[in-house]
């Protein structure tokens, strides 16, 4: 999940640009290749792939990283002091796992 759908996707954004409507839109776009068809993504896969996606910002809010989870569509907070992450952060968060 993290290297198909989510690495390939969201590693360029600093983690408090994603956003909880953006993952959404994303999410729902999502789909496979099979042969030369495009087929949506089964709606498990997508689940397990947004929880994927929860666990990494469980962990960023864990390191103060960041203040809420776009994932749970939660109100901005205060932001906090260090900069934005982005890839690097996130493959970090990810060898956490």
């Amino acid at each position: 999940m993290l290297k198909n759908w989510v690495m390939p996707r969201w590693d360029t954004y600093p983690l408090d640009d994603i956003k909880a409507v953006a993952v959404e839109e994303w999410l729902g776009k999502l789909q496979r290749t099979v042969g030369d068809e495009k087929i949506d993504l089964a709606p498990g896969s997508k689940k397990k792939t947004r929880d994927v996606m929860h666990v990494l910002f469980k962990h960023a809010i864990r390191y103060e990283w960041m203040d809420s989870n776009p994932n749970r569509g939660s109100p901005p907070g205060r932001r906090a002091a260090v900069g934005p992450r982005t890839d690097r952060s996130l493959r970090l968060i990810a060898s956490d796992l």
